[in-house]
């Protein structure tokens, strides 16, 4: 429900809000944009399979590759760390809830363009650049930190003859709440530079959306911290994992043209706790 109410006030009531002339206009997709293709598709499927039985075959609470802070990692504790159980818990379930609500906003966009501006076939092309961008999240977060190993920072004053469960499994890099949060954010505010969605592109009123992602992105990777579910260093990782995801993918795959030669990739990764490839494939 809370998710629910964050999306409508983000973005639905700016959407909403312009004037009805425009707002009966569909949205174009430039014909130099590139439409996903069978491949993609099928790769993104991919993404969330991998994704989801990397999280069966592997073990949370495996024998930690990397333990402890490195470089600033104390000094943000130091400085945003909740030093209580119930501070560290409030923090970790409302970076539950933003997370939610800024992916949702991500798919909400597509559901926008399809029926307020009767934009089938533009609204397909954007709910498959979010369905892609999530998976590719998911995919890489959940074969990275397995990979990696790294312990969660251990709780301040953790006290397990008072009840507290002091244990801290071995997925702390990096942040996937970052990496989600920051790819969905990505995937708006491309958007917001290439299309007419709620306002003319170039319009600040066009990207209300995306700066209103990028601050809820931003409080969610802090939140990490301050929940002590993740280390700075995680936080930074994901923070840069998901823009590269969200907004610099897309918009080399789809958007971006030299000239009159289109220009697509493909990312082709796979892996396991032992390891794994990534391959990017394009034509220009």
């Amino acid at each position: 429900m809370k998710s629910a109410t964050s999306v409508c006030v983000f973005l639905c009531v700016f959407a909403f809000a312009f004037p009805p002339a425009f707002a009966n206009e569909p949205v174009q997709w430039d014909e130099s944009y590139r439409k996903f293709t069978t491949v993609e598709q099928i790769l993104t499927g991919v993404y969330y399979t991998t994704a989801f039985v990397s999280i069966l075959i592997n073990d949370d609470f495996a024998e930690p590759k990397w333990i402890g802070p490195v470089g600033p990692d104390q000094a943000a504790f130091d400085a945003i760390g909740a030093q209580t159980r119930g501070g560290r818990t409030a923090a970790s379930l409302t970076s539950d809830v933003i997370d939610g609500a800024v992916i949702s906003s991500m798919f909400a966009e597509s559901l926008y363009v399809w029926m307020a501006r009767d934009s089938p076939e533009t609204a397909w092309q954007l709910f498959q650049t979010s369905t892609q961008a999530l998976g590719m999240s998911l995919f890489f977060q959940n074969t990275i930190k397995y990979i990696v190993a790294r312990k969660r920072p251990e709780y301040p004053n953790c006290d397990e003859s008072a009840g507290d469960d002091c244990a801290r499994p071995s997925v702390s890099f990096y942040s996937g709440h970052s990496s989600t949060a920051f790819a969905a954010t990505g995937v708006l505010c491309v958007n917001a530079m290439h299309l007419d969605i709620y306002t003319r592109r170039g319009q600040f009123s066009n990207f209300l959306p995306c700066l209103g992602a990028l601050t809820m992105a931003i409080t969610t990777a802090s939140l990490r911290i301050t929940a002590y579910q993740h280390y700075l260093t995680d936080v930074l990782t994901g923070t840069g994992i998901g823009i590269g995801i969200g907004f610099f993918y897309p918009w080399f795959a789809r958007y971006l043209t030299f000239g009159n030669e289109d220009v697509s990739a493909t990312v082709m990764a796979a892996g396991t706790q032992h390891g794994g490839t990534l391959g990017l494939t394009g034509s220009f």
